[in-house]
C-alpha cells in the first residue's frame, strides 16, 4: 500500500489523463494486404456513393470541409500531391452524426440504527450529445475499388468543440494511410 500522500501523487494525474483517453475517437482501419500502396503518388477527392445516394448526408458541409482540410494536410505531408484529374487514388468519406441523449440515475441512501429502515433519494441527470460516424475510404483510381478503409466513431460532446473532434478522428485514421507493408 502507497503511503496517503505519494498515493494521491499518483492517482491525480490518472484522473487528469482519464478524459483524454475517453474523448478519444474510436477507429478500424482494414486495407487490402495484395494492394501495392507504395505505387501510390497523386489524389483527388470524390463524392462517396453513400452520399450521393443520401442528400441528406450531403448537408454535411462543414465536417466536410474539416475532413478535406485535414485530409489535405495529412496527405500532403506524406508527399501525395492532389491533382485535378488522372489521380492514383481517390480520396472519398461520408459523415453522419445522430442526436443522442443518456440518462444517469444515482441513488443514495442511508441506514439509522437496527431497524431495517432505508431511507434515500434518486436523483436523475440527462446528457445530450452527438454520436458521430466517419467513413474515410481510399480507393485505387485504375481499377475503381476500394483498398483501404477508415471506420471511426466518437461522441461529440460540446458541438461548440465538434471541428476538434472531427479534425483528431481524420488524424488518427490516416495515421496508418498508407499502411507498412506486411513481411
Amino acid at each position: 500500500m502507497l503511503p496517503g500522500a505519494f498515493r494521491n501523487l499518483v492517482l491525480v494525474p490518472a484522473l487528469i489523463a482519464a478524459p483524454a483517453l475517453w474523448a478519444a475517437p474510436k477507429v478500424t482501419v482494414n486495407h487490402d494486404d495484395q494492394f501495392d500502396f507504395s505505387a501510390l503518388k497523386s489524389y483527388a477527392w470524390r463524392t462517396h456513393p453513400v452520399m450521393e445516394k443520401n442528400p441528406e448526408l450531403a448537408n454535411r458541409a462543414i465536417a466536410g470541409d474539416i475532413v478535406m482540410s485535414m485530409g489535405n494536410e495529412i496527405l500532403m505531408g506524406r508527399g501525395f500531391v492532389p491533382v485535378d484529374a488522372e489521380p492514383d487514388f481517390y480520396a472519398t468519406f461520408f459523415v453522419k452524426g445522430t442526436a443522442e441523449e443518456e440518462a444517469t440515475m444515482l441513488t443514495t441512501g442511508w441506514y439509522y440504527g437496527p431497524t431495517p429502515y432505508w431511507s434515500g433519494t434518486t436523483q436523475t441527470t440527462y446528457r445530450k450529445f452527438l454520436s458521430g460516424t466517419l467513413v474515410l475510404d481510399i480507393v485505387d483510381a485504375k481499377a475503381n475499388r476500394l483498398v483501404w478503409r477508415a471506420f471511426c466513431h466518437d461522441d461529440i460532446k460540446d458541438m461548440k468543440e465538434r471541428h476538434k473532434s472531427i479534425a483528431k478522428a481524420v488524424e488518427k485514421a490516416l495515421k496508418s494511410f498508407p499502411p507498412k507493408k506486411s513481411k
